[in-house]
């Protein structure tokens, strides 16, 4: 049986989603909760496989919930809220899944389906270390939908205005995030920046050279090519370098 929590600070949605749970046969619910502290004190006495967790609560968010947890204490979270401004704050904390009210029955079972999947697919291991695993990734809100794009198929990052796009292989994604988020997540080895306005992943590139006209130019294993500033060429030819021996020394 998965054991569940609800968090909800208005009744009505507590009853509905307490309906839509009674259709899935292998959910028990624990109990159902009406505000951060409360639910903080569920999670710590009943330790839930699965929290639904409102974001926009009075005195005590949702976010500030997942904030208070210990390491020890972390259940799948899938947030529900009725404004998709959070979601990707919501997923930062990585969140299993986010739910936009107002949703209806089949999205509510996919979110169910896939929490039910994470918990039959990875037996005893640790649940904080299954959720860390899912921060490689940006999750995109378009038209209230929330679009996963993992990190590893990005192949470079460019600044938008108050958005990044997100280059993946012939597809583009707007993010609504800034340079230095993505790097303090994802930054070297993973990600690097190699402009004010631009940013690699360092697995993709095929080549960085100097250009004719004194700039630097980095191109990638799909045939682009990435303007690079001369103030970044040091710390790119040290990250390619290393990036370069890890990659060789795998392969041995």
């Amino acid at each position: 049986m998965i054991r569940t929590l609800i968090v909800d600070d208005e009744p009505l949605a507590r009853d509905r989603m307490r309906r839509l749970l009674s259709e899935e046969r292998d959910i028990e619910l624990l109990a159902s909760c009406g505000s951060g502290p409360a639910a903080l004190a569920a999670i710590r006495t009943y330790a839930p496989d699965l929290v639904f967790l409102d974001i926009q609560m009075p005195g005590m968010s949702g976010l500030d919930v997942v904030e208070e947890l210990g390491d020890g204490e972390f259940p799948y979270i899938i947030f529900v809220t009725a404004h998709d401004t959070y979601a990707l704050k919501a997923f930062d904390v990585h969140a299993l899944d986010y739910l936009l009210k107002p949703y209806d029955r089949e999205r509510f079972r996919r979110a169910v389906a896939h929490a039910r999947s994470m918990l039959l697919g990875h037996g005893s291991e640790r649940v904080l270390d299954r959720i860390k695993a899912l921060g490689e990734r940006f999750h995109v809100v378009t038209g209230g939908r929330v679009t996963v794009v993992p990190a590893r198929d990005v192949d470079w990052i460019e600044s938008a205005g108050n958005y990044l796009v997100l280059h993946e292989g012939g597809r583009k994604h707007l993010l609504r995030s800034t340079m230095h988020e993505v790097e303090e997540r994802l930054g070297p080895p993973f990600f690097l920046r190699v402009h004010r306005s631009a940013m690699v992943r360092l697995a993709a590139v095929r080549e960085f050279r100097p250009t004719g006209s004194g700039a630097y130019v980095l191109e990638l294993r799909n045939g682009v090519q990435v303007a690079a500033s001369r103030s970044h060429r040091k710390s790119i030819r040290e990250h390619l370098s290393s990036h370069r021996r890890a990659s060789s020394s795998q392969e041995r």
